[in-house]
C-alpha cells in the first residue's frame, strides 16, 4: 500500500526491503510490516520486531545502525508522525558527526515525532518538507573545506591555516578548553559540519563570523563536546560494576570511611545517576550507615546545569525499570525529577581532566568514551591524573575503545571486555609517564612548523635566528613553572647538565654559583611582576667576568600564561695597572735563609691544602644536605599537588554547598510565602511537642509569639473547642498515621484540624498541625446538604440532563413516581420517558432551554417504567457553566394525574352544582308558588271553612316539603364532612319495617301503586341509628314510587344472607341508563327528566342512602335490567350478636306558666314561634335585638331563653357571655342558628349556651328538647 502511494509522487524505484539487500543510490526502501531493519556493510538486514520496555522503536534502531555505518556522512530526517520514535536514534547520528533535519511541526499533520526530535536539542535544521530536499542536496554536494587528518597529532600541527588556529584560540579564550589537545580529525569534521549547516564556503569567513556570533560559537563548542549518554548505557557493564565493585565496596565500608566515586565527562548526568541508583540499592541492604560522595564533572557548564537540575523526560527514562522510576523519580509537570535522596549523593562541578588538579582518595573512577577524542599525550596526562586520584585497589572504568597505553603495568585487568582496571600500587609516576601537554597552538617556533611548509617561511626563521644570535644578549626563556623554553646567544655556557633523567627546570640546569641568585630573583619577579636586576655575581667557570642577572616578565596571550626572559649580562673586570715590585736578593743572604723561607712557604701551602680539603669535605656534606633538601622539596611538591587536589575538591564542594545554601534560602523563602499565602494555619512540633515553627494565623489561635519557639504546645491556651490536644498528638505520634478532625472555634467558626507525622530520613521526627478555616465551606455544605435532602425527599421528580437530553441526576421522587431506579435512568436519553407523540414537543423545549429560556408549567404526558401514562407539569430551568454558557438543564416534574382527575371532578361538580341550583330553584319555586297561592286565597273575603282548611293544608304540606329538602341538604353536608352523628343502639330491623311502610303509604296510595312486602320471619339485630336506617329505606321506596308508573308494583324485602341483613327495593320503572349507573349515588345525579320535572327531587335521596349505609359499615348497590324493566336497590348491613336495648321512650309535658324569652330579629319567625310556644303552655316574652333582650332578662326573669346567634347589634355569643356574667339565677340558654357544624356547636357551648339547635325549628321538637333540661319545679315528666 505504501509503495503504491509513494509511487504516485516519485519516479524513483520503491522497494520493499529484504534481508541482505545491497543498498543502491536513487532507491527508496520500505521496512516490511512487523520487522526491524538496520544497515551494515552497505546491506539492509531484516529481523523480527522486538520491543524495548513494551515499545517498538524501529526508526531508532535504524538510525543507530546508520550512525555506526556512515558516521559523519549520515543524514537523519524526521517527518510528520505520532509518538517519539526516532528521537533517540538522531542523538546517535549527531554524536557520530552526522546531520539531523526535522519537518516544521506547523506543516506536519501529526507533530509528535517532530516535536520529540526538536526537544532532544541535536536538530541541525527545521524546514518545511519541500526545503528538506534542497538542504540534503547542499549537504551532499558541497566540497569539503578542511582536510580531515587521521593522525593523532595535535590539531595545531596538522594545518597552518591561520583561520583554523584562530577558531581554536576563540574556543579556548571563551570556554577555557584547549581543543589543540583533541585529535585533528575530530576537530576538522566538526568544523566542516558547521560550515555546511551554515552554508559558509570559506573558513576565514566562518572564523570572522565566530568573532561576532557568540551563539554560533556556542553551537560549535557543543558540537565539539560530543555527549551521547543515557541511563544505564551498556547495562551488562553496569551489572558487572554492581556485582564486582559496588557490592565489595559497600560490604567492606565502615561508617567512618566515605566511599568516593568520580564520573569524568558526565554530560547531562545520566551515568552519575545510574551509578547512584546501584549504590543506593546496595546501601539499603547494608546494616549500618555508609557515607557516599559521587563527583560528577564535565567541562560543559550547560550540561552540568541540566544534570544538577535532575529533570528528565519520560523518553529519557526508557532504559530504567518502572520500579526504579517509581522509587527514584518524582513526576512533575515538565517531566520526572530525581528524588532528593539520590540528588544529595552527587556533587556536579566543572573540571578539565587535562588542566585541573584531580580529586583524591577515589574508590572508583569512570571515564568512558572521552579519551578517544584526545591525542596520546593528553590521554596519558588524563590517565596519570586518574592514577593519582585512585586509592590502591581503586577501580577505573574506561570506554570500549580506550586503553591504558604506557600505564598498563600500574593496573591489573579486572575485566578485559569492559575495560575495567584496578590500581596496583601507590607510586609517583615519572614525568614521561605523566605526559607533557604544555605546547599549545600559540607556540609556533621553528619546531612547531609542519614539514610541508619550509620554503620562504624557513628562510625567514633562519634569518630570525641569526639576528637573535647577533643582537640578543645571552638569555633564556622560561615558563611560570620554571620550564626551559628557549636558549639565546650562547647562554648555554651558564647551564650545566647532570647525569640521569634530564630536567627542564631552569633552577636545576643553571650553574650552581648562580642557582641561589636566580631562584631569589625569579621569586621576586613573580611576586612583583616587574623586572628584577641582580648584580655583582661571579661564576667559577668564568672567573674574569662580573655577571648581572636581569629577569623580565611577559604574558603569552596565545598560551594564556606568564613567561620570563632571563638575561646574563657579563662584563670584564676593571684591573688597574699596577707595578709589581720584583723582589731582588741582597748580597749576603745566606742559603739557609732561603731554605727557611721555602719551608715557611711549603707550610703555608700545606696549611692551605688542608683547609681546601676541609672545605671540600664541608662542601660534600652541604651537597648531601642539599640532596636531602631536594628530596624533601620533591615530597613537598607532591604534597602540594595533593593539597591542590584537596583544595580543588574542597572548592568544588564549597561551591556545591553555596549553591545548596542559596537553594535552601530560596526554598525557605518560598515555604514562608507559601505558608502565609495559603492561609493554612500551621505549626511544626518535635517529638516532645515543642514548637519548631509556626505561621501568624495559628499564633492567634494558640496565643503564640516568636519567643515561644522551643516551648511545648500544651503550655498555651487555645480557642479550639472540645479538643483533647495532647491525647490527639500522642495518638498520631504513636500510629504515624495522619488524623483529620472538624473542630469548632471561637465565634461559631469551624476548622479542619489535620495532624500529620513529620518524616525525616524515613523516621518520624515530629508532627505538623494545620488549621484550615472551613466555616464558609461548612455553611455551604450544610446548605448543600439541606438542598440535597430537599431534592432527594421531594415527591416531585427532579432531574438534571444535558442539552442532548442525556439524564445526569435522578432523585428519589423520580424513582418513586416513574419506577426507574437511579442507576437505570442515569446516562439514558430523556426521550425514554416520552410517548412518541410528545418527542417533537420535547425537542422544541430543549432548543428553548439551549437558548437560555426557562420553561414553566408545561403540561405533557410521561410513561412510567410500567408504561403507565402520567399527566405531568414540567418546569425546566437552564444550567450555566463558569463561562455563563448553557451546559444543561434542571427539570422539576410533578404528577398531576390526580389533579387532572380532580379538575375533571370539579368540572363535573360545577356542572352538577349548576344542575342542582336549577333543580333547587325549580323545587323551591313550586312550593313557594303553592304557598303564595294559598296565602292569596286565605286573604280573599267570603272564603268558606273548607277552602281555608285546604289552603292551610297546602301551606303545611309545602313547608314540610321544603323542610325535607333542607334536611336532605344538611344531612349530605354532614355526612360528606364526617359530621353526621349517629345515635346507635342494637335494634331489630324487622320491627321498623312497618314504620317504613307507614311513611310511604300515603304516596303509594296517591300513585295507586301496590307494595309487594316480604318481611323477615326472624329478628335481625343490627347496631345502628333507627331513625337513619328508616330514612334510608323510606328514600329507596319513595325513589321507587317516583320512577315507577301508576298502578305498578313496588317490591320491598328484608332478609338475611349469611352475616348480613339484605334490604331490597325493586321498581318497574324505566331503569337506570348505563352511562349514569356508576354515578347514581353521587349528589345531584338523576336520570333524565322532562322539562316539567314531574318527578321532582334534587338527586340527594340515593346519596343519603349510600352515606347512611356506609356509616353503618354497610353498602348499597343497584341493578338495572334494561330500559323499561326497572331497577333493584340493595342495602347490606352487618348483623350484630349484642343483645337489643329495652329502654322505653318517655314523653314530656311543660308546666303551664314556664317563662320563655325569645330573642329573634326576624319579625315573622319571632311572632309565629312565640304564638306556637304559648299554645304549648309557655309564657313568652320577645325581643328583636341583643340590647333589648338583655333588658328583658332583668325585667322578665325568664327560666328559658331562645337566642338567635345572628342578631343585628350584638351577636348571641356576646349576649350569652353577658347573661352568665351578670345574672345569677339559673337560666336555660338555647342557641338557634342556621350553622350546624361541630365547631359552631362548641363555640355556642363555650359562650355559655346550654343547647344548640339548627334552623328551621319545629316548635314541638323544641319543646321536647327543652323539657329534659328543666328541673322538677319547672317541668313534669310522664
Amino acid at each position: 500500500m505504501m509503495g503504491h502511494l509513494l509511487g504516485r509522487f516519485t519516479s524513483l524505484p520503491v522497494c520493499l526491503a529484504t534481508n541482505e539487500l545491497r543498498v543502491l543510490p536513487g532507491h527508496i526502501y520500505l521496512i516490511p510490516p512487523g520487522k526491524e531493519m538496520i544497515v551494515a556493510d552497505g546491506k539492509l538486514l531484516i529481523a523480527d520486531r522486538t520491543r524495548e520496555n513494551g515499545l517498538s522503536l524501529p526508526i531508532d534502531q535504524f538510525f543507530r545502525s546508520l550512525a555506526q555505518e556512515c558516521r559523519g556522512k549520515a543524514i537523519g530526517v524526521i517527518l510528520s508522525g505520532t509518538g517519539s520514535d526516532g528521537s533517540r536514534g538522531i542523538c546517535e547520528i549527531h554524536a557520530a558527526g552526522g546531520y539531523v533535519l526535522v519537518q516544521d511541526a506547523q506543516t506536519a499533520k501529526f507533530d509528535g515525532m517532530p516535536n520529540a526530535a526538536v526537544n532532544t536539542g541535536v536538530v541541525d535544521g527545521i524546514y518545511p518538507p519541500e526545503q528538506i530536499v534542497e538542504q540534503i542536496h547542499q549537504l551532499t554536494t558541497r566540497p569539503q573545506q578542511l582536510p580531515v587528518a587521521n593522525s593523532d597529532e595535535p590539531a595545531a600541527q596538522n594545518g597552518v591555516d591561520p583561520s583554523y588556529i584562530a577558531i581554536i584560540r576563540l574556543l579556548r579564550n571563551k570556554f577555557g578548553i584547549d581543543f589543540s589537545h583533541y585529535k585533528s580529525g575530530t576537530i576538522s569534521r566538526r568544523i566542516e559540519r558547521r560550515l555546511m549547516l551554515n552554508q559558509v564556503y570559506d573558513l576565514a569567513a566562518y572564523a570572522d563570523r565566530l568573532n561576532t556570533d557568540e551563539d554560533e560559537l556556542d553551537k560549535l563548542y557543543r558540537d565539539l563536546l560530543i555527549g551521547v549518554t543515557r541511563f544505564f548505557r551498556d547495562p551488562e557493564g553496569f551489572d558487572l560494576i554492581h556485582r564486582s565493585v559496588i557490592q565489595e565496596l559497600v560490604q567492606n565500608a565502615t561508617p567512618q570511611q566515605e566511599l568516593r566515586f568520580w564520573i569524568a565527562g558526565t554530560g547531562t548526568g545520566e551515568e552519575a545517576y545510574s551509578l547512584a541508583m546501584l549504590i543506593s540499592e546496595e546501601l539499603e541492604r547494608h546494616p549500618s550507615f555508609v557515607p557516599v560522595r559521587i563527583f560528577a564533572t564535565d567541562v560543559h557548564n550547560r550540561s552540568l546545569e541540566v544534570a544538577a537540575r535532575g529533570v528528565y523526560t519520560e523518553d529519557n527514562l526508557r532504559d530504567i525499570t518502572s520500579e526504579r522510576v517509581a522509587k527514584y523519580f518524582v513526576k512533575r509537570r515538565d517531566g520526572y525529577q530525581v528524588s532528593p535522596h539520590l540528588r544529595k549523593m552527587i556533587v556536579f562541578a566543572p573540571h578539565n581532566v587535562i588542566r585541573d588538579a584531580p580529586f583524591t582518595a577515589m574508590d572508583f573512577v569512570s571515564c568512558r568514551n572521552l579519551l578517544i577524542y584526545l591525542r596520546p599525550e593528553a590521554q596519558k596526562k588524563a590517565l596519570s591524573l586518574f592514577h593519582f586520584a585512585l586509592k590502591v585497589n581503586g577501580v577505573m572504568w574506561l570506554g570500549p575503545s580506550e586503553t591504558l597505553g604506557d600505564l598498563g603495568p600500574e593496573f591489573d585487568v579486572q575485566d578485559e571486555h569492559w575495560h575495567i582496571y584496578r590500581k596496583r600500587r601507590d607510586v609517583r609516576l615519572s614525568a614521561s609517564d605523566r605526559g607533557a601537554v604544555k605546547v599549545g597552538v600559540g607556540q609556533y617556533g621553528n619546531r612547531a612548523l609542519p614539514q610541508t611548509n619550509r620554503g620562504g617561511v624557513a628562510h625567514q626563521l633562519e634569518m630570525y635566528d641569526r639576528l637573535l644570535e647577533e643582537f640578543m644578549p645571552p638569555s633564556i626563556l622560561v615558563t611560570d613553572s620554571r620550564d626551559l623554553l628557549h636558549v639565546f646567544s650562547g647562554a648555554s655556557k651558564y647551564l650545566t647538565h647532570k647525569d640521569g633523567r634530564p630536567s627542564t627546570d631552569v633552577v636545576e640546569l643553571v650553574h650552581p654559583d648562580l642557582k641561589m641568585a636566580l631562584l631569589t630573583a625569579m621569586q621576586r619577579c613573580v611576586k612583583e611582576q616587574s623586572p628584577v636586576v641582580h648584580a655583582g655575581l661571579k661564576c667559577s667557570s668564568m672567573p674574569d667576568e662580573d655577571l648581572k642577572l636581569v629577569i623580565k616578565p611577559f604574558f603569552n596571550r596565545t598560551a594564556n600564561r606568564h613567561e620570563f626572559l632571563i638575561v646574563f649580562d657579563a662584563q670584564q673586570c676593571d684591573f688597574e695597572e699596577r707595578s709589581y715590585s720584583i723582589i731582588e736578593l741582597e748580597e749576603g743572604i745566606s742559603p739557609e735563609q732561603v731554605e727557611v723561607l721555602e719551608a715557611e712557604l711549603q707550610y703555608a701551602k700545606e696549611s692551605l691544602q688542608a683547609t681546601i680539603a676541609e672545605l671540600e669535605s664541608t662542601n660534600q656534606e652541604l651537597q648531601s644536605s642539599n640532596e636531602e633538601l631536594l628530596a624533601s622539596n620533591e615530597e613537598l611538591q607532591s604534597t602540594n599537588e595533593e593539597l591542590n587536589s584537596v583544595n580543588e575538591e574542597l572548592y568544588t564542594v564549597n561551591m556545591e554547598h553555596q549553591r545548596k545554601i542559596a537553594e535552601l534560602t530560596e526554598l525557605t523563602d518560598d515555604m514562608e510565602n507559601l505558608l502565609n499565602s495559603t492561609e493554612v494555619d500551621t505549626v511544626f512540633l518535635d517529638r516532645e511537642f515543642r514548637i519548631r515553627k509556626f505561621t501568624p494565623g495559628i499564633a492567634k489561635t494558640f496565643n503564640l509569639i516568636p519567643q515561644d519557639i522551643g516551648r511545648r504546645i500544651d503550655s498555651f491556651t487555645h480557642n479550639v473547642k472540645n479538643l483533647a490536644l495532647l491525647d490527639t498528638l500522642e495518638q498520631v505520634l504513636q500510629s504515624e498515621e495522619p488524623l483529620e478532625l472538624e473542630v469548632g472555634g471561637a465565634d461559631e467558626d469551624w476548622y479542619l484540624l489535620r495532624i500529620l507525622p513529620y518524616f525525616s530520613r524515613k523516621t518520624v521526627e515530629g508532627l505538623v498541625m494545620t488549621l484550615i478555616n472551613i466555616t464558609s465551606l461548612k455553611s455551604a455544605e450544610t446548605r448543600l446538604t439541606e438542598l440535597s435532602e430537599i431534592v432527594q425527599q421531594s415527591s416531585d421528580a427532579i432531574i438534571r440532563f444535558d442539552l442532548d437530553g442525556t439524564i445526569r441526576t435522578w432523585n428519589r421522587g423520580a424513582s418513586e413516581m416513574l419506577g426507574y431506579a437511579e442507576k437505570e435512568a442515569i446516562g439514558r436519553p430523556f426521550s425514554m420517558l416520552m410517548p412518541d407523540s410528545c418527542e417533537v414537543a420535547m425537542q422544541s423545549l430543549l432548543r428553548e432551554v439551549a437558548e437560555g429560556k426557562p420553561v414553566s408549567d408545561h403540561r405533557t404526558v410521561w410513561l412510567s417504567h410500567g408504561q403507565q401514562a402520567l399527566d405531568m407539569s414540567l418546569h425546566i430551568t437552564p444550567i450555566r457553566d463558569s463561562k455563563k454558557m448553557v451546559s444543561g438543564a434542571s427539570a422539576i416534574a410533578r404528577d398531576i394525574s390526580e389533579l387532572k382527575k380532580a379538575e375533571s371532578k370539579i368540572r363535573e361538580a360545577v356542572r352538577r352544582r349548576d344542575q342542582f341550583l336549577a333543580m333547587l330553584s325549580h323545587e323551591l319555586r313550586n312550593p313557594f308558588a303553592a304557598i303564595l297561592n294559598a296565602n292569596s286565597l286565605l286573604k280573599e273575603e267570603g272564603v268558606d271553612q273548607s277552602t281555608s282548611d285546604e289552603a292551610r293544608e297546602v301551606v303545611e304540606h309545602q313547608l314540610q316539603h321544603i323542610s325535607r329538602l333542607l334536611d336532605d341538604l344538611l344531612d349530605v353536608a354532614r355526612i360528606a364532612n364526617d359530621k353526621l352523628v349517629l345515635h346507635t343502639e342494637v335494634i331489630d330491623i324487622s320491627k321498623i319495617v312497618m314504620d317504613v311502610v307507614d311513611c310511604v303509604g300515603h304516596q303509594l296510595e296517591t300513585c295507586k301503586q301496590q307494595l309487594d312486602l316480604e318481611p323477615p320471619d326472624v329478628p335481625l339485630f343490627v347496631d345502628g341509628d333507627i331513625g337513619r336506617l328508616q330514612q334510608a329505606q323510606v328514600n329507596l321506596l319513595v325513589n321507587a314510587s317516583k320512577y315507577s308508573p301508576k298502578g305498578s308494583t313496588i317490591r320491598y324485602s328484608v332478609t338475611r344472607e349469611g352475616g348480613e341483613v339484605v334490604i331490597r327495593v325493586g321498581d318497574s320503572g324505566d331503569g337506570i341508563p348505563v352511562e349514569i349507573a356508576d354515578q347514581i349515588f353521587e349528589p345531584f345525579v338523576q336520570a333524565e327528566q322532562t322539562i316539567d320535572r314531574s318527578q321532582g327531587g334534587m338527586g340527594l335521596g340515593l346519596s343519603l342512602v349510600r352515606m347512611i349505609a356506609e356509616a353503618h359499615n354497610g353498602g348499597v348497590e343497584v341493578t338495572s335490567f334494561g330500559k323499561g324493566m326497572g331497577s333493584v336497590f340493595t342495602i347490606r348491613l352487618p348483623l350484630t350478636a349484642a343483645p337489643p336495648s329495652n329502654a322505653a321512650k318517655v314523653g314530656f309535658t311543660i308546666l303551664k306558666g314556664t317563662r320563655l324569652l325569645l330573642i329573634e330579629d326576624s319579625d315573622s319567625i319571632r311572632r309565629m314561634l312565640a304564638r306556637s310556644l304559648e299554645l304549648k303552655g309557655f309564657t313568652v316574652d320577645t325581643a328583636n335585638n341583643g340590647v333589648d333582650g338583655l333588658e328583658r332578662f332583668h325585667a322578665f326573669e325568664p327560666q328559658v331563653a331562645i337566642v338567635d346567634i345572628g342578631l343585628p347589634d350584638i351577636d348571641g355569643y356576646e349576649l350569652a357571655q353577658r347573661v352568665r356574667a351578670n345574672i345569677s339565677k339559673k337560666v336555660l340558654l338555647v342557641a338557634v342558628t342556621g350553622y350546624g357544624q361541630d365547631q359552631d356547636r362548641r363555640k355556642a357551648l363555650s359562650a355559655g349556651f346550654d343547647m344548640h339547635l339548627v334552623k328551621p325549628i319545629d316548635p314541638l321538637e323544641l319543646a321536647g328538647a327543652i323539657a329534659p333540661f328543666l328541673g322538677p319545679g319547672d317541668a313534669g315528666h310522664r
